[in-house]
């Protein structure tokens, strides 16, 4: 079960992934993983307490458009 949600809601301890949130204080170590960088982008951190707290460890830009018919 280890890598699918169901292993976090299930009873057994042994077998929970770290899972982090956009908002820190749903997170375990209650730290932000996530952060908004500049105009956009995105920056997530996958270390437990902030590891280095570089936050480049993954960055995302989302390009979003409307396109009227």
């Amino acid at each position: 079960m280890y890598g699918k949600f169901d292993a976090i809601l299930d009873s057994n301890a042994n077998n929970h992934p770290k899972v982090y949130f956009a908002f820190f204080g749903a997170n375990s170590d209650q730290v932000d993983h996530i952060r908004l960088l500049e105009n956009n982008p995105f920056a997530f951190k996958d270390l437990p307490n902030g590891g280095d707290k570089d936050y480049y460890n993954v960055i995302v830009q989302v390009n979003l458009s409307v396109n009227t018919v």
